[in-house]
């Protein structure tokens, strides 16, 4: 049988033990002042995914990961 990839729990995960993590940089300066996203549109959107009324997991892992990095290089 070929190998076939399995799935991360992203959106558990970001509720759970990395919601620190997520928090901190989703009410960031650096997302506040940053001109390419909306902070407004992206805190609905993280407040959306933890009170399950959607899962973004996808587009906020990206999210998260870009302000990581932003944070990284300018900071």
């Amino acid at each position: 049988r070929p190998k076939i990839g399995f799935g991360v729990p992203i959106g558990n995960y970001l509720k759970t033990f990395l919601n620190d993590w997520a928090n901190d940089l989703i009410f960031s300066k650096t997302l506040q002042t940053d001109s390419v996203l909306n902070h407004n549109i992206i805190k609905k959107i993280w407040q959306n995914h933890i009170d399950n009324k959607n899962d973004h997991s996808f587009l906020l892992w990206n999210i998260l990961n870009y302000i990581s990095w932003k944070i990284k290089i300018y900071e």
